[in-house]
């Protein structure tokens, strides 16, 4: 039934589900990152979303920062 409804979706229903579903995966990840660092500023916030959708490295040389110490 779920894949029927799916089929049957106008474009613009397809790109309203997939923005809501983007939002709430956001949401998610951000409360993620303030449980495991509360005092994170939206800066930080915003740096560990780019570290996890586009990798360490890129988010690195986005934000400036120094590479992170090998563990």
């Amino acid at each position: 039934m779920q894949v029927e409804r799916w089929r049957a979706m106008t474009v613009g229903e397809r790109v309203e589900l997939l923005r809501s579903m983007h939002t709430a995966v956001e949401q998610i990840a951000v409360a993620g990152i303030r449980a495991v660092d509360p005092s994170a500023d939206d800066v930080e916030i915003r740096y560990q979303l780019a570290v996890r959708r586009y990798g360490r490295q890129l988010a690195e040389e986005a934000f400036a920062r120094s590479p992170a110490p090998a563990p």
